[in-house]
């Protein structure tokens, strides 16, 4: 006999009005972010900025007049600007680190104080050192990015470094699967061979030296293991199954390597 359950009733609408909810914000986040943000129309619209007029005004006004199709994209980019940046993105230019913000912190506040604690931390003698080995700040963050992308332990930054050196100094592609992670469509997940083919600056496979900029916010330990390597002679490292890396100086050491990784893979399985 069917009995009537109200709070049965009201669960399944508790999941479906999450549900609701959840694609709502999916809907939002994909208008935000991953939208063009540029004029569309086929004439010219003119377009008079008072003097003196605040840019949240002015950017409110170029998103009712139809000149922007995204005010909030129109807002972030300009951050970057009063920066005094001259980037697509700030990727790898606010510091990571633990801060402590007031809860309602304007957006371009919260972003100057990371790009700030950057400067902070870039002293003098860091400087030096970017200059003495041959770099350029943007290049170190970005390798340093690539280092953070590869581990989250800090003993082998410097090693990890250390490779990605030794590759660079003798014109040998990085072949850095986090590059690739980078430019996937949906974000990070398994590798697959045709991902290597994938034609993009930022594909270390394909392409030879640093991409273009960083790929994530790599924090102090992956900037100084950029800048100060481990002086080794290995060129290849796979990972050991254990949250770590094998490295290898010749590629029969390497091929070896990544063997014994497969075999305690499908040991494991």
């Amino acid at each position: 006999m069917f009995k009537f359950d109200p709070k049965k009733i009201l669960q399944h609408w508790e999941y479906i009005l999450i549900f609701a909810v959840f694609i709502f914000l999916l809907i939002v986040f994909y208008n935000l972010f991953f939208t063009p943000n540029y004029y569309s129309a086929k004439e010219p619209v003119q377009f008079d900025i008072k003097r003196g007029e605040a840019f949240s005004s002015v950017a409110e006004r170029l998103f009712e007049k139809g000149i922007i199709p995204n005010e909030t994209n129109f807002r972030i980019a300009a951050f970057i600007s009063t920066l005094g940046l001259n980037l697509n993105s700030l990727e790898g230019y606010l510091f990571a680190e633990d801060y402590v913000v007031y809860e309602h912190s304007p957006a371009e506040e919260l972003l100057s104080i990371f790009y700030k604690a950057l400067n902070e931390f870039f002293v003098d003698s860091l400087e030096q050192r970017t200059r003495q080995i041959g770099f350029t700040r943007h290049e170190i963050l970005t390798l340093a990015s690539i280092i953070k992308g590869e581990t989250n332990l800090e003993a082998e930054m410097p090693i990890i470094s250390g490779v990605y050196h030794n590759r660079l100094r003798i014109g040998m592609r990085l072949q850095a699967d986090p590059t690739i992670q980078y430019i996937l469509p949906k974000g990070w997940r398994r590798l697959l061979y045709k991902d290597l083919q994938i034609d993009s600056p930022y594909n270390t496979y394909k392409y030879s030296g640093l991409p273009p900029g960083p790929i994530n916010n790599p924090g102090a330990k992956a900037i100084l293991a950029a800048l100060y390597p481990e002086d080794n002679k290995y060129l290849y490292f796979v990972a050991d199954g254990k949250g770590g890396h094998k490295f290898g100086k010749t590629l029969k050491e390497h091929n070896q390597n990544v063997r014994d990784f497969r075999n305690r893979f499908k040991r494991r399985k």
